[in-house]
């Protein structure tokens, strides 16, 4: 029986780091959320971000029902291509060179219904601006003698008398955008439905489901 050769030797790949030298000494900026700026722990030298945030002009109110209907004015909304999951009923987005593809939700294969439908587009993105006290005063509030009995452990490491840097590090190493699935299980009344109207799952005896997973 002929030997297999070994496997090549893992090689560790160094993790990326991001970093914003102070151009005064040296040290890392930290970002302020209320000024916007960034600003350095040890000398305090502040860098004025140059930024085309929408939030230096005024964001004007979009008549919804005007836009869908005039389809004029394409700086305002965009034509779309979309599907509902025959399985979830989940909608799902169709870019102009796909034609199926599977649910996110549910992993149903979808075809691409025939047509467009117009939708306005956003103009802008909340920003990220969690400051390290309000994440210093969430994990008080986890590690209090009130919540004992609720929280094990803490996966961040963190406590409330942790160094600044600990906290600056963990924001910028764990924040993300997050997206909540729903309607993976259905409630309704007909047959194709997964739960009946009490959130009883069909077939299946003693289990209920109720969370965003029975809409719609």
């Amino acid at each position: 029986m002929t030997e297999l050769p070994p496997p090549p030797p893992q090689v560790a790949l160094a993790k990326e780091e991001s970093r914003f030298p102070c151009e005064n000494c040296g040290a890392d900026y930290r970002f302020d959320p209320a000024s916007g700026k960034n600003i350095c722990p040890h000398c305090g030298h502040e860098d004025t971000l140059v930024t085309s945030s929408p939030w230096t002009t005024n964001i004007a109110e979009i008549d919804f029902e005007r836009t869908l209907d005039s389809g004029q004015d394409t700086t305002e909304s965009e034509d779309i291509r979309v599907s509902s999951c025959p399985n979830c009923a989940a909608e799902i987005r169709f870019e102009d060179e796909t034609h199926a593809q599977d649910c996110p939700f549910c992993a149903t294969p979808v075809v691409v219904d025939t047509g467009e439908s117009r939708r306005i587009k956003p103009q802008a993105v909340l920003p990220f601006s969690i400051a390290e006290n309000a994440a210093r005063k969430a994990v008080e509030l986890l590690s209090s003698k009130a919540m004992q009995d609720f929280v094990i452990s803490l996966d961040s490491g963190l406590s409330p008398d942790s160094p600044s840097e600990a906290y600056q590090s963990f924001i910028r190493e764990t924040a993300f955008r997050g997206d909540h699935a729903s309607g993976t299980c259905r409630m309704g009344s007909d047959d194709n439905a997964v739960l009946d109207p009490q959130l009883r799952v069909r077939g299946v005896s003693g289990l209920r489901v109720a969370d965003a997973s029975v809409m719609p």
